[in-house]
C-alpha cells in the first residue's frame, strides 16, 4: 500500500483549556501552521518498507513519480513484491498510464482502491498512529529545526509497523481473512 500524508503543528494544537471561573484562559500556543512535513510511505503486512520526507511545499506528481521509481519499485522488487495498492488521490492519476506502464515493465501490478474508501488502506492506520505519537512529543518538535523533526518523525515511522501492528491494520481493513 502506498499513500502520502502531511504534518504540521496544527495537528498538536490544544483544542480547549481550563482556568478559574471568571478568568480568561491563556496559552503560549503558536498561531499559524508552522513547519509542514509531507511523507510518502509504503507498507506491507510485515511493516513499512519505504518512506521519504519532504518539507519544501506540497507533493507534486513529479515528486510522487520520482519516489515511486527511486524508492518504492526497487525495494518491492528486492522484497519479491508484485502488487502495489494506491488510493485515488489526484497526483496518483496525473500521468496514470505512464507510471502504470513503468511499473508493469518492472513486473509490478498497480491496483486502485475504490474512490473515497480510506478504510481499505491500512497505511491510513499507520499515519494515525504516527500523528498520535507525535502529540506526545509536541514540545520537542516545536522547539526543533526541520532536520531534527524529520529524524524524530522518521523514528516514529520505523516503530509504527512493528510489533505486528501493520499485520493487524491490514486484517482490520479486510485483507487476509
Amino acid at each position: 500500500w502506498f499513500d502520502e500524508c502531511g504534518f504540521d503543528f496544527r495537528d498538536f494544537r490544544l483544542h480547549y483549556g481550563y482556568s478559574p471561573r471568571g478568568e480568561r484562559f491563556y496559552t503560549r500556543e503558536r498561531l499559524g501552521r508552522g513547519m509542514r512535513i509531507n511523507a510518502l510511505a509504503s507498507m506491507r503486512a510485515q511493516g513499512l518498507f519505504a518512506v521519504d520526507f519532504y518539507h519544501n511545499g506540497s507533493i507534486t506528481y513529479d515528486v510522487f513519480e520520482e519516489h515511486i521509481l527511486r524508492a518504492v519499485a526497487p525495494k518491492m522488487l528486492r522484497l519479491g513484491m508484485e502488487d502495489l495498492v494506491m488510493d485515488n488521490a489526484k497526483i496518483h492519476h496525473a500521468n496514470r498510464d505512464k507510471i502504470v506502464h513503468i511499473l508493469k515493465q518492472a513486473g509490478i501490478r498497480v491496483h486502485w482502491l475504490a474512490p473515497y474508501w480510506p478504510q481499505g488502506n491500512p497505511i491510513e492506520n499507520l499515519f494515525g498512529w504516527v500523528k498520535s505519537a507525535m502529540k506526545d512529543l509536541r514540545e520537542t518538535l516545536e522547539a526543533s529545526d526541520v532536520r531534527t523533526v524529520c529524524r524524530l518523525v522518521g523514528r516514529l515511522f520505523d516503530r509504527a509497523g512493528g510489533d505486528g501492528r501493520a499485520y493487524r491494520w491490514t486484517r482490520r481493513c479486510g485483507y487476509f481473512d
